[in-house]
């Protein structure tokens, strides 16, 4: 098993402040939407005591607007959020490892069960590191099994850094490619 240390490149820093960003200004969006209804139901009710009733009617449209740039920050945060560890990983090494064990967590609502894959690679130098792998990080199916040999990057050769792991691809898997 070996690791490969990509160069770290200006692109690649300035990709990770990109999606930084892009991830931040989601989380300022569902803050704003989260936000504005309690302010706008309160405007609503100091314009009610005065004697203007027709505010409640602005609160719905703006209680439906906040939804709908929830839903969107929602969605922006979860597309930065993998773009983001894609590229603080960019620069760091690439190396095969072997799945050592496999931990199922059965879940206890009707959902799939959870896989932890413990992974283990040979570095040049005698190193030996140990890495972690959440179903959440890669796509679980049959194809997790013990002796199976994956493609992970990690920033640091630190052996016991569980979670300095990210997921590119099992070996041996054949992937499909999108036909334009």
């Amino acid at each position: 098993m070996s690791a490969a240390k990509t160069p770290e490149t200006p692109e690649t820093k300035a990709r990770a402040r990109r999606w930084s960003r892009v991830e931040r200004f989601a989380v300022r969006m569902t803050f704003v939407a989260i936000g504005l209804p309690p302010v706008a139901l309160g405007v609503a009710v100091l314009l009610h005591m005065n004697g203007d009733d027709s505010a409640f009617g602005v609160v719905w449209w703006v209680v439906g607007a906040a939804a709908v740039v929830l839903v969107a920050a929602a969605f922006l945060e979860i597309h930065a959020q993998g773009h983001l560890t894609e590229a603080k990983f960019a620069a760091g090494y690439l190396s095969a490892g072997m799945v050592d064990e496999v931990i199922e967590e059965p879940s206890e609502v009707l959902a799939p069960s959870t896989l932890t894959l413990m992974i283990t690679a040979e570095l040049p130098g005698r190193v030996r590191i140990r890495r972690r792998l959440d179903s959440s990080m890669y796509q679980a199916g049959p194809g997790a099994r013990v002796g199976q040999t994956m493609i992970f990057r990690h920033n640091t050769l630190d052996p016991d850094d569980l979670g300095d792991v990210v997921f590119v691809r099992f070996t041996g898997m054949v992937q499909k490619r999108r036909r334009r």
